[in-house]
């Protein structure tokens, strides 16, 4: 660290001193300057002086060799301070020096000086000087001979190598220019960023001397725009320009833009001088472009463009570039690319964030709509549409839905306002405007969008007609819909969807993405009204479920009655569920046991504190006559309704008979309106319901309490069913309580446990309901006239030590109980009055023995009057003592117990006597053992362990003491050694020394011992013995017990001391409380056997004082053999521990704590101490404290500096607490104590050497010998730390460039990340590198708190593991996290916390238990990584700007101070991690989107409710790609509500096993067969869209098998062992969709799922419409049937050709290829002509021949004959020609066999043009087209499928003969001459080509007709898309073509120009596989 500026300048004062002196020769100076302890090491050999002396003396000799000769040059100077009194000082220089009268250079050399401050200012302690290849010989210091002699080489080299240098020098100058641009390229956030690549570039090249720099920019050519965008840095003018260039209008600028597209490595110059300067400028002035005011005056301006294809890099300078600035100009194009792709980057991540913007507010759309749970919610989820669309920067006025009716004639508008306010308008259609009815025919045609402009004129009329028909419009409304806010006009836009429109109203036109995203809102607004009519049905259901819910839960309370007493509740119950179900109503009631006349029984409800349950008498009131009239009728209902007064008439008399009625409830029930009531009668009892504000139920009201009557019914039942059954049990609880009174007694195993039995009377009468002060049993003492008391404290209830004793003859009341006992009688009870209770409770206080109370308290819990309850038994009577007096029942119980008490009395007498046994043996059993302790004793130290068992046995015989003593007493030194036991502490029994002193207790205990007394006893109360007690702990060891023994003693009101002595020592006890006599005899009988045990115990000790300086000598010896055999300073360490493991074996006591102090004239002391780590490695901890920041550190520094051998101080109270506050509070010593556990003092002891001090940390006074040997070894660790000094000099290299390396390395590691989880890579790097670099690290973690609230990400490295995944902590968890926290938010660079031994597995419980952790526990677990938790650890934290590097070591790490180092390093990979991840999140993003995507479009191309499926498939299969498992084994749920079932369609997929496939299938399941299902039924109904069930044990195997039950693939798949998963379950509109996980998901993954969920519900609203569809459908198809039967029959005479047609038709399923027939049927015509022509020829020469046969004519027959046969002979050629063709055209024709075969496909070709062309003209004799062919004679046989590749052929060439057909007839059937053409006629035209092209084969099909529009061009190939008229065409050629020719592997792919005709390509790989 870096010294102060005070203490910088003071210090280099001196150094600058010492430097004049050096340089100049004054050694007075010179040696005034060092220290006593300087050391100083040279260049030379045997240059090392090891002091002062011999230093200055060597300078002595040789400073006249230095005296005005030398000087330094180039000097570089660092400063470090090491503490408060060292700093380091390191000069690099180069010394010249004098030779032939000039200055030369001598040497580069390095000087290092430890200066250090003393009490005479900064003195220099070490000096090191290193030059290489030095010229002095041993015994100089300059090398002058040699000077000359390398003068001259040296001058030669320096020439060499100056230009090696300037070369070296402009490499390193033009790459460190390259860099910084690189640097600013990383740097780029916006595209507007490229602005700095232009200004960084120019400075750059400016730096580098390129002259005349006028600008540098950067070109982006879009070259379908006709411009390039213009980013421009002027460097004189120093402003940066974006333009967009329009390169058309100039030239040069349409020449530079052409060269630059021709391809990536492009180089253009142009060169403008003279007036071509002026006419560029010009030409920028009036293009709007950036007006360079040098141009004015320039006479040359040069331009020089590199291009990276759509992009160039370019300068322009005011002089031409030399070639070398070309050369330099295109490494920075290079570079530039960098730039390029940053800013690509950049513009698709802001068009990636559009996108997600729009679809993040849709989903919030989405989320609004599936949220809604009532149609009320419509207006509130319309605002949302609103808001988001807002958010998009679409500032609509208002919105409105437009729901058009064309049934009704008035269509409704919902308008939704800014401030969410909504208003309705309503517009009938028979008075429509123009524009109204142009948006009726615009939905009618379903546009996407229809706008709609109101010009400003019109503005005014427009709002005053709005004004009139919108209703509810106020607030903002009012101020928005003013003309002025309208000034171009009103224009509003409705996006069309299918029950009207979504639209806004803006007071501007809207952009073409606005009105893209209106549309993509409607579609969205279209869901949310669907879902608003399902919610409309919804509600119209469920009223219904909500009473039968009502009176389900009271059928569930009545059944739920346990006790008749909670009839309350179920009246409370009615009367909350009819206020549930909206009735007005303030109070409720049952009537029950009625009778006619009688009493009338109510129990009631209502909210004004009536009580439940009211009985009255019966008084006439208009109430109670139709009460009476409607039973006497048969009535089941009957309504009343009172006016004020009626009501109060009765309410009066009724509230009369209601007790402790508060008077505001009486007011309520007086001064309501009215009253009006329903009564339903039922078969005894009635349920009414009342309101008091005098409205009468509704009929729909009175059903419902119908209906809650015949419910009350059955409650009823229920309550008689009770009553009776709660008049039994009372029995079986008095006899309950009989046999627990019973049980008690028996189980008695000691006579006072009669107080027990007393006190479970006493319970079980309270548990009877038999209240009292107290209760139990006395027993009549007649010869005493006492009665023993047994019964519980009065007070508190609880069991008493004693009974309590009561005279029975001093009060009247009680001799009549005794005479009463003494007569028989079976009870009595005694009555008191006030007067008689106080006395009576007097008495029982005072005169009774062990009463625990006085007479006040006593009378303070009593009753006014007492009762007292007297059972009598044999040998006395149960009590009762209490307020009131017993029932009837309640006497009757307590006969009962009297009775069972004589049993009680019985067994107490037998245990009584059982009870004088024992004593006598076990006493004599404690004397054996404390005999058989005292023999077994082998040192003297065990005498302890004696007393210890003389305490147990005292202890064990009951004896209740303080202490235990044995005094040993010394008569010579009148001393006693006193070793005491406390049993109450658990203290081992310790020594304690004494004198007698003159202390009357003392003067007592020498002269009974003198007397040799074996019972004596004295007591020491009062002031006597606090007296006694301050000597005791302040001035004899006694002061070492704890402090918390010495205040509970000296708390005590008296010490009771039992002795009883013999010769040499005494037996003492010592309790508060008297000694008995049989205690005393006992102690004697113990002190006899104790006295063997001292004779014992003195040979022993004689026996021990031998061996001990033996043993002490040969461990000093150990210490002094270890010290010299060290080698290097670390092995201080082991010295050190070898000391500390010498003391332990010579016993001292391993808690005091020891270490070494080293001091000096510093204010500091060097702290050491040594441990040995698990391993068996000893390590040397050092730490620093600061002597004055306690009075303990200044006593021993100014104890050690007066040379005192030892040093004492006790730290107690506040001054403990300060001391380790100090000692924590020290930045350079390592411990940190908690101060809760500090102990009440702590004796500090030192033990001085020469170097400092061995000190000692302990709870009480060293003992001697202790200190004995702790000052020995003092002297013994001096030599060692001598020794240590030597070694430590000698070690101080290397480490350095050890740490840079390793930094180096995680720098290169940060440059060469590529993706954001590199940053794991780095970071395990940086870890292995701190593990090199030394310490026993545990792990190694990035802390980031700036990502979360509350919250830091922690990331780990761990030995063996790597990486693993972040987690996410509290700040707060525990005072570790908290503390590490707040040094990072102070921004202290290098922080750390040691987590103990006692609290480090409470620190990992609590991170262990967090859900983040867990997981990654788990998944740690399944890769087989141990987590192993240390036992103690300190954790390193260096700051970084983002958080803090967690090192966590589990030792201190010596060097922590390059952890700093690290972390600088690390921000920087961090910055490169966030520039990566931010990267990554946009490409994430656009990832979700496109999957979401693909299930939307294929949610909206379902054409059969069956792909529902396959859209679940889809959805799956995107998820899976997305990585994400659990959803990729998902199912979807489609709820049958009716049948309480769903279809269930899953994937699943065991993730225990890699290689498990993954199976699929669907099933239906009822919820209510399983848990899960249950449990999913319970998610589906409630109104939360999310939830999670947890699947374990039972209810997961109950779940598999049952699946496996309805799906035979899940059968055996899990195998024996199912595991535990959890499903995630989101709800979508006609279901829901789980996920299975073995624990929690993520966050991304809930995201996905509810977007998944989202874009799945689509799909089943599709799949809803598409069923209807198929409903309707269905007759249509019914009808088709019939149809197409009988035209069978019509068509059963169609010829072979005509069969073969439809064959063609059905095969293909589309109607091109019935182009064939028409083909076919011209070339088969010729045949069939000749056919019919030679038929009919032959047919009249065979009428001929017959005719000559009849004549008889053979010659003119057997002529004809033959030409017969030459007629037939042709007819069968041209049958078989016709044969032949047909059989070609069903080879073609027939359903491919999906065989693929080799094929000419240029005679395929050629045979369907000619067929095609063929086909047309049959159809259309006018048409006529030119056929061009050019067919590649090279392509030869290739593998296709014929018929499917002669579909494509046939189907390309048919549209081209469409198109140009169409084109002719659009020209009127006529020639036309085009324009475009010259003069040329129309000549349709189709040209057919193949051509072999590399290793594909290239079919093309060409037509000169109008080309296909851009607006449609990309959805040719879509299913279904046609432009021909209806009827001619189905939309499916190109596409099943598509399909086609991408199954073979191809391509077909489509050039236009419209107005000029298309072609379409089909590109072929040659080599095809078969199948």
């Amino acid at each position: 660290m870096k010294p102060d500026k005070k203490q910088e300048a003071e210090v280099l004062k001196v150094y600058d001193a010492w430097w004049h002196s050096y340089l100049t020769g004054d050694v007075k100076t010179y040696d005034s300057l060092l220290d006593d302890e300087y050391r100083f090491v040279g260049s030379t050999n045997g240059e090392e002086f090891l002091n002062r002396k011999d230093t200055t003396k060597f300078f002595e000799l040789t400073a006249d060799q230095l005296a005005g000769k030398a000087e330094l040059r180039n000097l570089t100077r660092t400063i470090e301070k090491l503490d408060s009194g060292h700093i380091l000082i390191t000069d690099l220089a180069d010394a010249y020096v004098i030779s032939e009268s000039e200055w030369v250079f001598y040497s580069r050399f390095r000087f290092t000086s430890l200066m250090k401050e003393t009490k005479n200012g900064w003195r220099f302690i070490y000096q090191h000087f290193s030059a290489p290849d030095t010229k002095a010989q041993e015994g100089e210091t300059l090398g002058t001979e040699q000077i000359t002699k390398e003068n001259q080489e040296l001058r030669d080299a320096i020439k060499r190598r100056t230009v090696e240098l300037e070369n070296k020098t402009r490499a390193l100058e033009i790459e460190a220019s390259l860099e910084r641009v690189r640097t600013v390229a990383m740097g780029m956030n916006k595209p507007d960023d490229m602005l700095d690549i232009c200004r960084i570039i120019s400075q750059q090249l400016k730096l580098l001397n390129v002259k005349e720099i006028r600008n540098v920019q950067t070109a982006i050519i879009y070259e379908a725009k006709g411009s390039y965008l213009n980013f421009e840095y002027y460097a004189k003018h120093e402003k940066t320009f974006i333009t967009d260039v329009d390169f058309k209008l100039h030239p040069t600028q349409f020449e530079f833009v052409n060269r630059m597209l021709k391809g990536p490595e492009e180089f253009f110059n142009k060169h403008f001088n003279g007036k071509e300067v002026q006419d560029w400028y010009t030409y920028q002035q009036t293009t709007n472009q950036f007006a360079d005011s040098y141009l004015a005056t320039a006479t040359s301006l040069n331009y020089y463009w590199y291009s990276m294809g759509p992009v160039a890099l370019g300068i322009s300078t005011y002089v031409p570039l030399t070639e070398e600035d070309i050369v330099l100009f295109k490494r920075f194009r290079n570079v530039f690319e960098l730039a390029y792709r940053r800013f690509i980057d950049i513009e698709q991540a802001a068009a990636q964030a559009r996108d997600a913007q729009i679809e993040a507010a849709l989903e919030r759309v989405r989320a609004k709509v599936m949220a809604m749970n009532s149609s009320k919610e419509l207006p509130e989820t319309s605002f949302v549409f609103g808001e988001q669309l807002r958010k998009l920067g679409i500032d609509w006025q208002f919105s409105y839905f437009w729901l058009i009716e064309e049934d009704k004639d008035d269509n409704t508008f919902w308008i939704t306002w800014p401030d969410n306010q909504t208003s309705t308008t309503s517009y009938s259609l028979a008075e429509a405007d123009q524009n109204f009815k142009d948006c009726i025919v615009a939905w009618k045609n379903q546009e996407k969008i229809h706008g709609t402009h109101v010009a400003a004129e019109y503005v005014k009329s427009w709002l005053d007609t709005f004004d009139r028909i919108t209703t509810d419009a106020g607030g903002v409304a009012a101020d928005i819909m003013k003309a002025g806010n309208f000034k171009d006009g009103v224009y509003y836009y409705d996006a069309m969807i299918r029950f009207g429109s979504f639209g806004i109203l803006m007071n501007r036109a809207t952009t073409d993405e606005e009105k893209n995203i209106q549309s993509r809102f409607a579609t969205e607004f279209e869901r949310a009204y669907t879902r608003f009519m399902d919610l409309q049905k919804a509600e119209a259901q469920a009223r219904e479920a909500q009473i039968e819910t009502s009176l389900e839960r009271v059928r569930s309370r009545t059944m739920a009655m346990q006790k008749s007493e909670e009839l309350k509740e179920v009246i409370k119950i009615v009367y909350q569920q009819l206020r549930h179900l909206k009735i007005n109503l303030d109070h409720a009631g049952f009537v029950v046991d009625y009778t006619p006349g009688g009493d009338w029984h109510f129990w009631i409800a209502d909210e004004r504190d009536i009580p439940s349950k009211i009985t009255h008498p019966y008084f006439d009131s208009v109430w109670a006559n139709q009460f009476n009239e409607a039973k006497e009728k048969g009535a089941d209902f009957f309504a009343t309704h009172l006016n004020f007064e009626e009501k109060n008439k009765f309410y009066n008399e009724l509230l009369s008979y209601v007790p402790g009625l508060p008077d505001v409830s009486k007011d309520f029930y007086l001064n309501c309106p009215g009253l009006a009531a329903t009564t339903v009668l039922l078969d005894n009892v009635a349920l009414y319901i009342e309101n008091f504000s005098g409205i009468p139920y509704t009929e729909e009201e009175n059903s419902m309490l119908m209906r809650f009557g015949k419910v009350f019914q059955q409650t009823y039942t229920r309550f008689l069913d009770l009553q009776k059954a709660e008049a039994q049990a009372r029995e079986a609880q008095i006899e309950a309580a009989l046999e627990r009174v019973r049980s008690r007694s028996m189980a008695m195993h000691k006579s006072d446990e009669l107080l027990e039995a007393g006190e479970i009377l006493f319970l079980e009468m309270q548990k009877l309901g038999i209240a009292s002060l107290t209760a139990g049993y006395v027993l009549i003492d007649e010869a005493e006239k006492n009665g023993l008391n047994y019964t519980p404290h009065p007070g508190t209830k609880k069991i008493m030590p004693v009974p309590v004793i009561i005279p029975h003859n001093e009060t009247i009341h009680m001799q009549q109980v005794v005479e009463n006992w003494k007569k028989g009688n079976l009870f009595f009870i005694v009555e008191m009055d006030e007067e008689e209770t106080i006395q009576h409770q007097t008495f029982i206080a005072e005169r009774s023995t062990n009463f625990p109370l006085t007479a006040a308290q006593l009378i303070a819990i009593s009753p006014a009057r007492l009762f007292l309850h007297n059972f009598f038994f044999k040998e006395g009577y149960v009590l009762i003592v209490g307020g009131t007096k017993l029932s009837a029942e309640q006497t009757d119980i307590m006969l009962r117990f009297a009775k069972v008490f004589q049993q009680t009395y019985t067994r107490f007498l037998d245990l009584q006597k059982a009870e004088a046994q024992a004593r006598e043996a076990k006493i004599e059993a404690a004397l054996e053992r404390v005999r058989s302790r005292s023999l077994a004793m082998h040192h003297s130290s065990e005498l302890s362990a004696v007393v210890d068992t003389l305490l147990r046995e005292f202890t064990n015989l009951e004896f209740t003491l303080t202490f235990c003593i044995i005094n040993l007493i010394d008569e010579q030194d009148r001393s006693n050694t006193v070793w005491a036991a406390n049993p109450e502490t658990g203290m081992q029994p310790e020594s304690y020394y004494m004198k007698f002193e003159d202390y009357p207790f003392h003067h007592a205990m020498w002269d009974a011992w003198k007397e040799q007394k074996k019972n004596f006893i004295y007591t020491l109360e009062g002031k006597e013995k606090k007296i006694y007690d301050e000597y005791l702990y302040t001035k004899t060891e006694f002061r070492r017990f704890p402090k918390h023994v010495q205040e509970a003693n000296k708390a005590l009101k008296r010490y009771v001391a039992g002795f009883t002595f013999f010769k040499y020592s005494g037996l003492q006890t010592v309790s508060e409380n008297q000694i008995s006599e049989d205690e005393l005899k006992i102690l004697e009988r113990f002190g006899r056997v104790f006295e063997q045990s001292y004779t014992r115990f003195i040979d022993l000790q004689k026996a021990e004082a031998q061996a001990r300086e033996a043993q002490i000598e040969a461990s000093l010896e150990r210490v002094r053999s270890k010290t010299m055999a060290m080698h290097n300073s670390r092995e201080v360490g082991e010295t050190v521990a070898t000391m500390f493991e010498e003391l332990v074996k010579l016993g001292v006591d391993k808690s005091i704590r020891c270490g070494i102090g080293i001091l000096n004239d510093t204010r500091h002391m060097e702290v050491w101490t040594a441990s040995t780590n698990k391993s068996g490695e000893t390590t040397l901890d050092i730490g620093l404290l600061d002597m004055t920041i306690h009075p303990l550190l200044a006593g021993v520094k100014e104890a050690w500096k007066n040379k005192k051998t030892g040093f004492i101080y006790e730290l107690a109270g506040e001054d403990l607490k300060n001391y380790f506050i100090a000692i924590n509070a020290a930045p350079d010593y390592p411990v940190y104590v908690d101060l809760e556990t500090l102990p009440d003092k702590i004796i500090h002891t030192d033990f001085f050497f020469s170097e400092g001090t061995l000190f000692a940390f302990s709870s009480n006074l060293i003992p001697e010998e202790t200190a004995q040997v702790l000052k020995r070894f003092a002297g013994v660790f001096g030599q060692t730390y001598r020794r240590y000094l030597d070694l430590q000099k000698a070690e101080a290299q290397a480490r350095e460039a050890q740490i840079e390396a390793a930094l180096e390395k995680i720098r290169s590691h940060t440059n060469a990340m590529r993706s954001s989880e590199d940053l794991s890579n780095v970071a395990t790097i940086m870890f292995e590198q701190m593990r090199i670099l030394g310490g026993d690290l545990f792990s190694f973690g990035i802390v980031l708190c700036d990502r979360h609230a509350n919250m830091v990400e922690q990331w780990h490295s761990i030995p063996g593991a790597g990486m693993i995944p972040p987690f996410f902590v509290p700040v707060d968890l525990d005072h570790i996290h908290r503390y590490r926290y707040d040094q990072w938010k102070a921004g202290v660079e290098l922080f750390s916390v040691v987590i103990p031994e006692d609290y480090i597995k409470e620190h990992f419980r609590i991170m262990l238990e967090l859900p983040s952790v867990k997981s990654v526990i788990d998944m740690m677990t399944a890769n087989k990584i141990p987590l192993t938790i240390p036992d103690w650890e300190i954790d390193y934290g260096a700051s970084f700007k983002y958080g803090y590097l967690l090192v966590s070591s589990l030792k201190p790490f010596e060097e922590d101070k390059i952890f700093p180092r690290f972390a600088k390093v690390f921000e920087q990979t961090y910055t490169r991690f966030l520039d990566l991840q931010k990267a990554e999140a946009q490409a994430r993003e656009a990832q979700i989107e496109a999957a979401m995507e693909k299930v939307r479009s294929r949610s909206l191309a379902m054409q059969k409710p069956e792909e529902l499926t396959e859209v679940a498939e889809l959805l799956r299969k995107e998820m899976g790609q997305l990585g994400v498992e659990e959803l990729e084994t998902s199912s979807i749920y489609i709820v049958d509500k009716e049948n309480e079932q769903a279809e269930c369609w899953y994937a699943i997929k065991d993730i225990r096993e890699e290689n498990k496939r993954l199976v699929s299938d669907e099933m239906t399941i009822t919820f209510a067969d399983t848990w899960v299902g249950s449990e999913m039924k319970k998610f589906y109904r409630a109104k939360k869209q999310q939830a999670s069930i947890v699947m374990k044990g039972d209810n997961r195997k109950e779940w598999i098998n049952y699946c496996a039950e309805k799906s035979n693939v899940l059968q055996g798949y899990y195998g024996d062992e199912i595991p535990e998963r959890t499903y995630h379950l989101v709800k979508f509109s006609g279901g829901f969709m789980g996920a299975a996980s073995p624990g929690d998901i993520s966050a991304e993954s809930w995201d996905l799922l509810r977007r998944a969920a989202s874009a799945f519900s689509l799909a089943y609203t599709r799949f809803n419409d598409l069923q209807i569809a198929e409903a309707h459908a269905l007759q249509a198809e019914q009808d088709l049937i019939a149809i197409k039967e009988a035209k069978q029959k019509a068509e059963e005479a169609l010829t072979e050709l005509q069969a073969t047609q439809k064959q063609l038709i059905q095969s293909e399923k589309m109607a091109s290829l019935g182009e064939l027939t028409a083909g076919i049927a011209h070339e088969i015509q010729n045949p069939l002509n000749f056919v019919n022509n030679f038929s009919e020829v032959s047919k009249e020469l065979l009428d001929e021949m017959r005719e000559a046969i009849e004549k008889g004519d053979t010659e003119d027959a057997k002529e004809i004959m033959n030409d017969v046969i030459q007629n037939l002979e042709k007819i069968n050629h041209h049958g078989k020609r016709a044969d032949g063709i047909v059989k070609g055209m069903l080879q073609h024709s027939r359903s491919s066999s999906g065989q693929k075969e080799a094929t000419d496909i240029n005679a395929l070709a050629d045979e369907y043009l000619r067929l095609s062309y063929h086909g047309l003209r049959a159809k259309d004799k006018s048409f006529n087209a030119t056929l061009k062919t050019d067919f590649d004679s090279n392509i030869g046989l290739i593998n296709i499928i014929p018929q499917d590749m002669g579909r494509v052929i046939l189907n390309l060439i048919t549209n081209a003969f469409y198109v140009v057909n169409e084109k002719m007839k659009a020209e009127g059937g006529k020639l036309k001459a085009s324009a475009s053409s010259a003069g040329q006629p129309y000549e349709p035209t189709v040209e057919v080509s193949t051509k072999k092209v590399k290793d594909k084969v290239e079919i093309k099909v060409k037509d000169n007709g109008n080309g296909i529009p851009q607006k449609i061009l990309d959805k040719i190939f879509q299913p279904f898309f046609t432009t021909k008229p209806t009827g001619q065409g189905t939309g499916l050629g190109l596409s099943l073509s598509y399909d086609i020719v991408k199954a073979h592997g191809g391509e077909l792919k489509v050039e236009t120009n419209e107005g000029k005709g298309s072609e379409f390509i089909i590109q072929l790989p040659i080599n095809m596989n078969n199948g």
